[in-house]
């Protein structure tokens, strides 16, 4: 199937192994805040962690989620107010559900799970768009292959989930959120297309998800990723012990960015 969509070619990064890493570059002069999965010695499954750094030092560790069951690939995001939003993926035999968490007014909300009515959901993105709004993307799988979904907050609770772009029979996966200079959602993710994985790129627009078109907005997106992940990743503490697991979000910034190592 070959697919009529704008896209840049890439080459395909393994997800089994090295999943993925999400930050934002660090700033000295504010908080910086860290989730990471690490696995615990009761039953060496994954469960998340929070601290936060002031004044260069890291507060104890709080924990996120204490399931029995491995919590994997945060990523978290920030509003005006300083309130966050926590979203990770916690796996069952071969299936995945969407877990988050809030942190209100400095006091963590207890852990919900986000109905998707999926097969399985991997790979969440969270960022916060200009209008204080958390969005969020995912790979879910409905019915054989994966596809991108979206929600958003909406008061009290997530919108009902949607696909991003046409149903289609091949895979989309890894999904990444940043916002546009108009301060819109924009979401890359990589899709089969013609026997190859390659990114494609839409945008809200107020009322549903264009197509970027335009090649010199798209390299120009692609640049500030990098450059703010290589950013990121020098800037995780040594602590981490599994790097590939890790959420860093500077206080006042919207939402965390992923970072992939090549395989």
């Amino acid at each position: 199937m070959v697919r009529v969509e704008l896209y840049t070619k890439v080459s395909f990064f393994c997800l089994v192994g090295s999943l993925v890493l999400l930050s934002l570059p660090l700033q000295a002069a504010e908080q910086t805040m860290l989730v990471w999965g690490e696995q615990n010695q009761r039953d060496s499954v994954y469960d998340l962690y929070f601290s936060a750094q002031e004044n260069g030092e890291w507060s104890a560790p709080e924990e996120m989620s204490d399931s029995g069951l491995p919590d994997i690939l945060p990523s978290f995001g920030s509003n005006s107010r300083g309130d966050l939003w926590l979203v990770w993926t916690q796996l069952s035999d071969v299936t995945g559900r969407l877990q988050f968490r809030r942190r209100i007014n400095g006091n963590w909300q207890p852990v919900q799970t986000l109905e998707t009515g999926l097969k399985t959901n991997m790979a969440p993105s969270l960022i916060v768009d200009q209008q204080d709004i958390p969005w969020l993307v995912w790979a879910g799988v409905k019915d054989q292959d994966d596809d991108i979904y979206y929600s958003r907050w909406q008061g009290e609770d997530w919108t009902q989930p949607a696909l991003v772009h046409p149903d289609n029979t091949v895979p989309d996966i890894l999904p990444e959120l940043s916002l546009s200079p108009a301060g819109y959602p924009r979401v890359r993710w990589k899709g089969y297309n013609n026997g190859e994985y390659v990114y494609f790129t839409r945008e809200w627009n107020g009322s549903t998800w264009e197509i970027v078109a335009d090649i010199d907005v798209l390299l120009r997106s692609a640049t500030l990723m990098r450059e703010q992940q290589d950013s990121a990743a020098a800037d995780i503490p040594a602590f981490i012990k599994d790097r590939s697991q890790a959420a860093v979000l500077v206080e006042g910034r919207t939402g965390s960015i992923r970072i992939r190592e090549e395989r």
